[in-house]
């Protein structure tokens, strides 16, 4: 299986840390690979499952275009707690 995907998937699910909160950590980080991302294009899907007040849950699925057909190639979810007082303003 390529570990292209696994860098991809790494990438989106730090981008998707960084807005939750200025001080966080990963409590939660969980990958399945499908398939090898073998294709003409590489497509990621994100939401926030849940964003509360210390915590957010995002999840992330990773598509392979071929033919201008999409697989799926790999799905992430993760939980971003954060550090620290919440900043008011």
């Amino acid at each position: 299986m390529s570990n292209q995907s696994g860098v991809y998937m790494d990438l989106i699910y730090a981008s998707l840390a960084q807005g939750t909160a200025k001080a966080s950590f990963t409590s939660e980080f969980k990958i399945n690979y499908v398939r090898p991302a073998m294709g003409e294009l590489l497509i990621a899907r994100a939401t926030v499952v849940h964003a509360g007040r210390t915590q957010a849950v995002c999840r992330c699925d990773l598509y392979v275009s071929s033919g201008g057909r999409e697989s799926l190639c790999a799905t992430a979810q993760g939980t971003i707690a954060r550090i620290g007082q919440q900043e008011t303003g």
